[in-house]
Formats: C-alpha cells, structure tokens, sequence
C-alpha cells in the first residue's frame, strides 16, 4: 500500500470504518485489505491542534512514505494502535513508515 494520497474521512465515519472509538491520546490505523487503503483515525488531541489533519504528522508520514506491506501484511482488516518510526525527513526505510504500537488497543487512552 504505498498510493501517497490523503483524502479526509467525514469524523461521523471515520470510527466506522476503522472498527473503534477515537482515543484521547492515540492514533488507531486501520489496512483495508480489499480496497488497499490504509486508514488514520486520530486522536481527540490531534482534531484539537490541527485545523487540516493532513498537516498532522501522521498524515504526513503516510503520504511521504506509505506503509510497509511486510509489517502490516498480518495486521489487516483491524484496529490497531499507531507510532511514528524514524524521523519525517529522513530516507524510506521500513523505520521511516507508520507502525504498529506495540500496545493492545484496550488499553489505549
């Protein structure tokens, strides 16, 4: 899944789509296997400090460097709690990617 745009997803679907309600602190991800897209729900925090959220960084870690299929390849078509790997100006390697946190999503905040 490396298609670099990023389109907005309504908020009243967004948390249909991914599978979970939005969290205060995290960032959920959700791979659609069927259609190969890979869906950001963000944080209540996040909807507060950006107006655009394409100007958050994960957006923009998506649309620069997409995901990894060899790390998400098991983990589609679910919930699951995201971190940012590498730095946002650094070269594509699979750390520079959105990841999985390594944290189950019950317990997320």
């Amino acid at each position: 899944m490396s298609d670099t745009d990023t389109n907005p997803v309504p908020s009243d679907e967004i948390e249909g789509i991914v599978g979970t309600h939005r969290r205060q602190q995290w960032h959920i991800g959700h791979a659609e296997s069927i259609s190969e897209t890979f869906f950001i729900m963000h944080s209540f925090e996040c909807l507060e400090e950006y107006d655009d959220l394409r100007e958050c960084p994960y957006s923009r870690r998506l649309s620069r460097h997409g995901i990894d299929l060899g790390i998400w390849g098991d983990l589609q078509d679910r919930p699951i709690p995201i971190i940012l790997g590498g730095d946002d100006i650094g070269s594509s390697s699979v750390l520079d990617h959105i990841l999985p946190a390594d944290i189950p999503l019950e317990k997320c905040e």
